[in-house]
């Protein structure tokens, strides 16, 4: 078997026996299975003695600043609060589950 060095969180190319695919690791319950996000979205379950070869792919990251605001408030009108439920939308991949959080 392969020496597997990775964990949740990490972008992986995985080569198997009939085919190479680049995923993001998810945290995965079973210690045979490594859990992975595939880029159209779908997780799926690869048994650790499938995969022949594994390796760590440097991500990109991009910052971007955040630019505070302030909106000018018009005299005599009340003040509102807004609540955003934006779901898959306005969320962030949350690499442990597998699922999204809310930007925030």
């Amino acid at each position: 078997m392969v020496e597997l060095s990775f964990s949740h969180g990490d972008e992986v190319r995985f080569r198997l026996a009939k085919e190479e695919l680049d995923a993001v690791v998810l945290e995965s319950s079973e210690k045979d299975i490594v859990l992975v996000k595939l880029s159209s979205g779908y997780n799926i379950g690869i048994p650790k003695e499938n995969i022949l070869f594994a390796r760590k792919i440097p991500r990109k990251r991009i910052v971007e600043e955040k630019k505070e605001f302030a909106l000018p408030k018009k005299e005599g009108l009340g003040s509102i609060g807004i609540i955003a439920t934006g779901g898959t939308i306005a969320s962030r991949l949350d690499y442990k589950t597998g699922g999204v959080k809310p930007l925030s």
